[in-house]
């Protein structure tokens, strides 16, 4: 029985970012990974709920969900997704 490569997820709505992404992933030695992109939060949340997804690289200013959260003044990450999607999704 073959072990299933670990999928992760990319939120980001620049092209330029996931390119770049991927040819760091494609760099990595020790381990395989399958890095699938949505372009647009909505694509996003969709494909995370899907539960198939062991990390997910969010792009915290991503266009139109940027906000600040209370626990990161700074607004980095936390808060984008909604706590619908948090309640229901199980990757980290």
């Amino acid at each position: 029985m073959s072990e299933e490569i670990p999928r992760i997820l990319l939120i980001d709505d620049d092209r330029l970012q996931q390119r770049m992404a991927e040819e760091h992933f494609k760099r990595f030695k020790a381990s395989k990974y399958v890095l699938d992109w949505a372009p647009t939060y909505e694509d996003g949340i969709t494909q995370l709920l899907s539960g198939k997804y062991a990390a997910c690289l969010l792009d915290y200013q991503l266009a139109g969900r940027a906000r600040r959260p209370r626990a990161d003044p700074r607004g980095r990450g936390q808060g984008l997704l909604d706590a619908d999607c948090i309640s229901h999704c199980r990757t980290v």
